[in-house]
């Protein structure tokens, strides 16, 4: 146990698998007058995908607890270095934290959508205790959404009218303009320049003996004062930009990615390296999206609106090191090497392959785009409605078989390609299935997603029933193994004899069930020839272990449904030789 708090207790937990240190919120429900708001929280933190922003990894829901699963930051509150600090941060030290601070907020801002709304270093952690340590944001339990438009510039121009309503904050760090009930996201660029104040001279600019005279400070909003006594020894760059961020009005604000561009970072030679923050995140998302989903981003970048064209020009040329007009693998290795990265657990030579969509042996300029694009670029819904029409080639609005086929050139695939969306099990997709697979966050890969629930095994088990053209059946073998008395299998029985269908619902990690090749979902249909359908549980896993300890080990006959959507989710998709290029191509230049 690590701490303890209003509604629950945090606990540290090891992986068993991994062996990776988690924080694990067990929150009391009883406690929670209205448990939608945090798991509103939550699911604005699986949405995120920043390494400045604390990383949720799963959500496990009982029904007295729900427990939050998120990486483990072993450091400070910035708050507690604060007091350490004695009168206030070195500049260049500031600098890092709040690079990094903005870093987050422009993420949050600008890429999917999400105002933090409370921003104190109460609510900034470091990652861990080493004095270099990043900082990551935490507690979005008073945020809102906003939205993400697909020009930065249109950005610009409307964040002032996002019309937030709700008064809420801490009152050192309130924005002014939260008062009048209605504000924009410009609210957490104020938080922020009220927590640069503080980090630079140790106490808040607009402060009082009391909360109420606090508040009043902060709607008055005075020009910023800096006296000499404590401010003599900062620069001027850095009381400059002070003085951008806690402009009254919001309008005059700059934006958190304008922020970054401040003179100060450069005078204290701080790099926020926010251009390999947004290729690191963007291609770890790419990586995580299935194939359709992929073929989809290529279809709205040649067809669609994409307007980021100065950024997406900045990102690949940052790659493209040798001005080629395309990116070999060689510089995309030397590149992507070089990221203090989130993609560390994935094989570079995998991701070179998949961003490759022709299968040129290079990328070139839309196929990069196609994975750098905002997920708000893919998710608008006219971009949406463009990628759906091209892949509906009869236009009769549905997504089939046929119309993929005519597209990947073959059948096979194009099965593939609707199981990992088809979750009607029609085998077509609908405009609102496509536009949820769009609409869906891919990058988060949960704990617990090896874990299904009751009715998603009942419809395994019933599309196995139907006269399914599609199943296929699979022998595997279970090698002798005189030592082991644990096969690592749960299996559900669904339906009553003698149509009962056997359902794999789990496989332990480095179990005898893993080494034979079982996989979650698979269909156990027979051992060694005699069918599982008149068979207990108990006695399934009694004959494989007495076969395996015999002298020929043991061959379990299982059934496979690779075009439906669940079993895809499940054991993922192999879609490898599909290779999609639509007609029209563009150069760099030519993307106005």
């Amino acid at each position: 146990k690590i701490g303890a708090g209003q509604f629950g207790e945090v606990f540290e937990g090891i992986h068993k698998e991994t062996g990776v240190a988690y924080a694990i919120k067990r929150i009391n429900k009883k406690r929670v007058k209205n448990m939608e708001n945090i798991k509103k929280e939550m699911e604005f933190l699986l949405r995120v995908n920043h390494p400045n922003i604390v990383n949720v990894v799963d959500l496990i829901e009982e029904p007295s607890a729900l427990y939050i699963v998120q990486e483990y930051c072993s450091g400070q509150e910035l708050f507690d270095r604060i007091i350490a600090s004695d009168g206030g941060f070195q500049e260049k030290d500031a600098a890092k934290v709040i690079g990094q601070l903005l870093s987050g907020i422009a993420h949050c801002h600008h890429e999917v959508g999400i105002v933090h709304r409370d921003l104190k270093p109460e609510n900034i952690l470091y990652k861990t205790k080493d004095p270099d340590s990043e900082i990551v944001i935490i507690d979005f339990g008073l945020s809102a959404t906003v939205s993400t438009h697909m020009s930065h510039s249109v950005e610009l121009r409307d964040a002032q009218h996002d019309h937030l309503k709700h008064r809420v904050g801490t009152p050192y760090y309130i924005a002014p303009e939260v008062f009048s009930l209605d504000y924009s996201r410009s609210c957490d660029i104020w938080s922020v320049g009220i927590i640069l104040y503080i980090l630079l001279c140790g106490y808040p600019p607009y402060n009082g003996r009391n909360e109420e005279h606090i508040m009043a400070s902060v709607k008055r909003a005075n020009p910023v004062e800096f006296p000499d006594e404590e401010w003599g020894r900062i620069s001027d760059f850095a009381k400059r930009f002070i003085t951008r961020l806690l402009q009254k009005d919001p309008s005059k604000r700059p934006t958190a990615l304008e922020a970054l561009e401040d003179p100060w970072f450069q005078y204290e030679h701080v790099d926020s390296h926010e251009i390999e923050k947004q290729i690191d995140s963007r291609l770890h998302i790419f990586h995580s999206m299935n194939k359709l989903k992929k073929m989809a981003a290529m279809v709205i970048v040649e067809e669609g609106t994409v307007m980021e064209v100065e950024e997406l020009k900045r990102l690949f040329k940052k790659v493209d090191v040798h001005n080629s007009g395309f990116i070999t693998r060689e510089e995309f290795r030397e590149v992507l090497s070089s990221l203090e990265s989130k993609n560390d657990d994935i094989d570079l030579e995998i991701l070179f392959h998949e961003l490759d969509q022709d299968g040129g042996d290079t990328i070139d300029y839309d196929e990069f785009i196609a994975a750098a694009i905002r997920p708000a670029v893919r998710q608008n819904k006219q971009n949406v409605d463009v990628a759906f029409d091209y892949f509906d080639t009869d236009k009769d609005g549905y997504i089939s078989v046929e119309d993929l086929e005519s597209i990947v050139g073959s059948v096979s695939q194009a099965r593939l390609l609707i199981g990992e969306v088809d979750f009607d099990h029609d085998q077509r997709i609908g405009r609102s299935e496509f536009a949820a697979m769009m609409l869906r966050p891919d990058h988060k890969t949960l704990l617990s997603h090896k874990y299904f629930s009751d009715d998603k095994i009942e419809l395994i088990a019933t599309e196995w029933r139907k006269d399914n053209k599609d199943s296929m059946e699979q022998d595997l073998h279970f090698n002798q193994n005189t030592e082991s008395e644990e096969l690592g299998l749960r299996i559900d029985a669904v339906f009553e004899k003698p149509n009962q269908v056997m359902v794999i619902h789990h496989i332990d990690h480095n179990s005898l069930a893993e080494e034979a090749g079982l996989k979650p979902l698979h269909i156990l249909l027979k051992i060694d020839g005699v069918l599982t359908n008149t068979m207990d549980r108990k006695d399934i896993g009694n004959t494989i272990l007495e076969a395996i300890q015999g002298e020929s080990g043991c061959t379990v006959t299982v059934g496979v449904l690779p075009s439906n959507a669940i079993f895809q989710q499940a054991i993922g998709s192999d879609v490898d030789g599909i290779h999609f290029a639509p007609d029209h191509r563009k150069s760099i230049d030519d993307m106005q």
